[in-house]
């Protein structure tokens, strides 16, 4: 993703403007990194791709990792 992109780019989910707060870049394009929106809305940046899903991933892979480590305590019970 280049830097220049920022510009034009808007949060999903409330509009608003984007700010890089980190990055690991090779010259104006970022390989890694992270945008934040002025709500707080967080996005990753991956090899070069800025990922628009990664909030919500995060929050379904944490579910999920509780979800399991509940149903596993869950059968533990029940034997």
């Amino acid at each position: 993703m280049y830097t220049n992109i920022l510009t034009v780019l808007c949060c999903p989910h409330c509009g608003a403007r984007f700010q890089l707060t980190e990055s690991k870049k090779e010259g104006e394009e970022i390989m890694e990194g992270k945008i934040v929106c002025k709500e707080g809305h967080v996005f990753y940046v991956h090899d070069g791709i800025l990922d628009f899903q990664s909030q919500e991933q995060e929050i379904f892979n944490s579910w999920n990792k509780f979800d399991g480590e509940w149903f596993a305590n869950v059968v533990l019970i029940a034997e």
